[in-house]
């Protein structure tokens, strides 16, 4: 008996067990699918859980934020151009792998304290600042927003050169500026009305100043605005120019507050604070998958740059190291527990599948004797075997790991094709 004949014979004979075969043609695609949806399901949970842990964290944690405590030169064409083009720079610096997740860069150049000679209130100190698109997070409700009255040209300096400056009594610098509406109930600071004040030397920023400078500026009020939401990413958990900060004593008390200048302003205020880059990290972009590679690149950004710095360094502050390593030893533990409750079904699903296996060499086992007997080899009956068992569990496990796929959208996993071709196998 030739071996295309003997496998014609033995599969023809299979037609008397086609209910058995569908049983287990059934099986293996039922197994498939679970085997194939399972790794799928677990990422996508993976995924929408270190999305929604920084999502659901402070925007100073969950973002990327340089600081830099040394002068910025101010670009001849634009008075901002050289603190967007180092924010560009440090855009450009990010390593790959965090680059598709962060959104455009933001400034925030924030200067030394003055403090008002005659507050209105109590106490009243006031730091300068300009940020990018602060425009469109607020809005103007008495006054309007600030201008650059000092005269350019010659005196285009910094303040600290030109409060101590022979002459600076006959020629104060003056400013104008624009304070949040709670910053304005708080100090009674009112539009339209100028005060005098003097560089604070307690300022911590002007700590390395020597001489310590005292002369006095001009600031006048032209603005009040309001938050058009306070609890947007915007403003990165940074308070100060929302309302006024309260310090001192309860005897004395020191308002603390962040106006808005305007940013023709910016140049004679060069080397009198700090400039700040927040780069916001988009949650939506990120996947569990990317974190293999994020983790390490992060550490390295953290050797990179110190958390701290009080010199021309750039220092960087960022929570994303923590949130992901918080959420790698959840994901952990979560994996290790679903791997052992799913031992219980895989493991019924095998013994079904192998007792029909089991059931089905019971019923064969005649005709097998018979084919021996007339002449089919081992070889023969192997082949035939293993025919029968490609063509049943192979299309089966395909069907399965299909329907895994179009039923469970997600990214790439390994484990879920790797699962698929052990239940065929």
């Amino acid at each position: 008996m030739g071996m295309v004949d003997t496998i014609a014979a033995l599969l023809r004979r299979r037609r008397v067990e086609r209910g058995v075969l569908g049983l287990v043609f059934a099986l293996t695609a039922a197994t498939s699918f679970v085997v194939t949806t399972a790794p799928r399901l677990f990422s996508n949970a993976a995924d929408a859980g270190i999305r929604h842990a920084i999502s659901e964290a402070t925007a100073a944690q969950g973002s990327l934020e340089f600081q830099a405590f040394a002068q910025i030169g101010s670009a001849s064409t634009s008075p901002m151009g050289s603190v967007e083009t180092r924010g560009k720079a440090l855009l450009g610096s990010l390593p790959a792998s965090l680059k598709p997740l962060v959104g455009d860069t933001q400034y925030v150049v924030d200067t030394a304290r003055v403090a008002l000679s005659a507050p209105p209130n109590f106490a009243t100190t006031v730091s300068f600042r300009i940020a990018s698109a602060i425009d469109e997070e607020t809005t103007i409700v008495e006054g309007r927003r600030p201008a650059r009255v000092d005269a350019p040209g010659a005196e285009d300096q910094p303040i600290r050169a030109r409060v101590d400056a022979p002459g600076a009594e006959d020629q104060p610098i003056h400013l104008e500026i624009a304070i949040s509406e709670a910053s304005a109930v708080t100090t009674l600071l009112r539009v339209g009305e100028t005060y005098v004040a003097h560089l604070d030397p307690t300022d911590p920023l002007r700590r390395s100043f020597f001489p310590r400078p005292s002369s006095s500026i001009e600031i006048t009020v032209v603005g009040i605005y309001s938050i058009n939401d306070r609890t947007a990413a915007y403003w990165f958990d940074d308070t100060k120019a929302v309302e006024a900060r309260i310090g001192g004593t309860t005897e004395h008390p020191i308002a603390f507050v962040t106006a808005l200048i305007a940013p023709d302003a910016y140049p004679i205020l060069l080397g009198e604070g700090q400039t700040s880059w927040r780069i916001p990290i988009d949650a939506r972009q990120i996947d569990a998958g990317q974190l293999e590679a994020l983790v390490p690149d992060l550490r390295q950004m953290a050797l990179s740059y110190p958390s701290t710095t009080r010199d021309s360094t750039v220092a960087l502050r960022t929570g994303l190291s923590g949130i992901i390593g918080r959420f790698q030893a959840q994901e952990q533990a979560a994996g290790a527990a679903l791997s052992v409750a799913a031992l219980g079904p895989l493991s019924v699903a095998a013994g079904a599948i192998g007792s029909v296996a089991v059931l089905i060499i019971r019923r064969r086992r005649p005709e097998i004797l018979l084919a021996r007997s007339r002449g089919a080899s081992s070889l023969q009956l192997l082949v035939t075997q293993v025919t029968e068992g490609v063509l049943v569990t192979v299309p089966a496990a395909t069907l399965g790991a299909t329907a895994g796929f179009l039923v469970v959208p997600a990214r790439s996993e390994p484990a879920a094709i790797i699962g698929a071709g052990l239940v065929a196998a």
